[in-house]
């Protein structure tokens, strides 16, 4: 609802209304997996070496997506922006160093 109320969506364009869809369900995949390793206090050390291997593997794929520009539809601000600045703003209080290898969705 936010998001079309503020012109945050990525307009009649099927290519960039996929690519969003595409990046945000990514992007949900990736703190869902982030509160599965949380909540699982009792293997959080044996799981989390796992988790970072993921998420670094799924950062990579993100970069390749988001392309060039500082957001995902290169100038255009979206909804997905947001959700993927929160997620990886938490995982970089997390694992700064797995974030920092990327650069493009920081």
């Amino acid at each position: 609802y936010l998001g079309r109320k503020f012109g945050l969506v990525p307009g009649d364009d099927e290519k960039d209304i996929v690519k969003c869809e595409m990046i945000e369900q990514e992007a949900v995949d990736l703190r869902s997996s982030f509160a599965k390793l949380c909540f699982d206090v009792n293997n959080f050390e044996k799981n989390k070496s796992v988790y970072l291997d993921n998420m670094e593997k799924k950062l990579e794929v993100l970069n390749l997506y988001i392309g060039e520009g500082p957001f995902v539809l290169g100038e255009k601000l979206t909804y997905v922006d947001f959700i993927l600045f929160e997620y990886v703003s938490q995982i970089r209080k997390f694992a700064p160093e797995s974030v920092d290898k990327s650069k493009k969705h920081c």
